[in-house]
């Protein structure tokens, strides 16, 4: 840009501090190294006139530009790593490309790739005097396991089965946590699980492949466990008032289903509440096994008793004519041991009394035909299985 008044033809020495040196006016020239350099420039004119000038030439470093590449798994956030450098100066800008018509001008950005494959990924970085470079490399993205499994209800006390069907597109599966839903889990690829209640469980498998990417699986309400129905029953063994042994059976199962019946004596029913004659005498262990809709099972066992049985009979009226037809008031027992009799007129006078099995009343009073007119009883018994009982009631003397 030197110039001299008489518009004369100028000639031009150059040196621009790194030892190039140079005669032209205008030209351009590549500084190996960063740094500061004194350029100067010395003007002759065709007279011989000289003049000079010097200039302090700032050559600016490249930034480095460089970034960490691993693999990463789909749908899963990665942090892009920055490792650029710069001699001198800093580097105030970056443009991320991520393959996937995603940008960033971020130092370090955090992305997610949510389809696997492998994607070119390009950084160029600015330094603060606008020098830049750029850098690319592949990105390996894996795809996560696929996840499946199957389980099965069961009835409470049964353990129950877990089969995984997960798969791995890339490498193998290495690595299950199963959880259970009730607090307990497994690292088995195909556990079995014994659960202390019943419900309805979710239940979750997480698989990891051999590159560590790994993917659940929820499954609400995975499982049933079914409670167990609660077999129970009733009878009236222990109430015999016939001589029959006829045993009346009432369940008190608490679920609805099929009922199993063995009477201990070698007669079996499928009835919900059965009735049983014994035979003889005896104890019997009574058993009964009760299967639910979901086939869940439970078995109860009472042990009854068949005793002697008893009987106790008492006429209501008697005619003391003579005639040796129902003549006298007596009470007639089977199987009864001690019997007590009381006989009360209408105003509650005690005029009769006898404690033997073959007691009965003539009709008389103090030797004396008592009246005609209904009279009241009470009647105490103790039978052959020591059960005691009493009986009131009226008797009606006929003359």
């Amino acid at each position: 840009a030197s110039l001299i008044s008489d518009s004369s033809l100028l000639t031009f020495n150059w040196n621009l501090g790194d030892n190039f040196i140079t005669s032209g006016k205008s030209f351009t020239h590549q500084y190996a190294a960063y740094g500061n350099y004194l350029a100067s420039l010395i003007v002759i004119s065709v007279n011989g006139c000289i003049d000079s000038i010097q200039k302090l030439v700032n050559v600016y470093s490249y930034p480095k530009a460089d970034i960490q590449l691993n693999y990463t798994c789909e749908k899963q956030s990665l942090t892009l790593l920055d490792k650029s450098t710069i001699p001198q100066g800093l580097i105030v800008s970056w443009n991320w490309t991520y393959g996937n018509n995603y940008l960033s001008n971020e130092k370090n950005p955090i992305h997610t790739f949510f389809d696997a494959g492998n994607y070119n990924i390009q950084l160029l970085v600015t330094s603060d005097f606008g020098c830049q470079d750029s850098i690319d490399g592949i990105l390996r993205v894996v795809p996560k396991p696929i996840i499946d499994f199957t389980t099965h209800n069961v009835c409470l006390g049964n353990e129950v089965y877990f089969t995984d069907f997960s798969q791995s597109t890339t490498g193998a599966i290495v690595q299950y946590h199963w959880n259970f839903g009730d607090g307990e889990s497994s690292s088995d690829q195909n556990p079995q699980h014994l659960f202390t209640s019943s419900g309805l469980f979710d239940v979750s498998l997480t698989a990891f492949n051999d590159s560590g990417c790994s993917n659940t699986l929820v499954r609400p309400d995975a499982l049933e466990i079914y409670p167990l129905p609660i077999a129970g029953f009733t009878s009236n063994a222990f109430d015999r008032g016939n001589l029959s042994h006829l045993v009346n059976f009432v369940n008190e199962t608490s679920s609805p289903g099929l009922y199993f019946w063995n009477f201990g004596d070698g007669d079996t029913s499928t009835k919900y509440s059965p009735s049983h004659l014994y035979r003889s005498i005896g104890y019997y262990n009574v058993s009964l096994i009760t299967i639910d809709i979901f086939g869940c099972m439970d078995t109860t066992i009472n042990s009854i008793e068949i005793k002697h049985a008893s009987n106790i009979n008492i006429p209501n009226s008697f005619t003391p004519n003579g005639d040796n037809m129902n003549d006298f008031f007596q009470i007639f027992t089977y199987n009864v041991l001690e019997l007590s009799v009381q006989i009360f007129d209408r105003w509650g006078i005690k005029i009769v009394e006898w404690n033997d099995l073959n007691g009965k009343w003539d009709g008389r009073i103090n030797g004396k035909a008592a009246p005609q007119e209904t009279y009241i009883y009470r009647v105490v018994t103790t039978d052959i299985n020591d059960k005691m009982e009493e009986r009131t009631g009226h008797v009606n003397l006929v003359r």
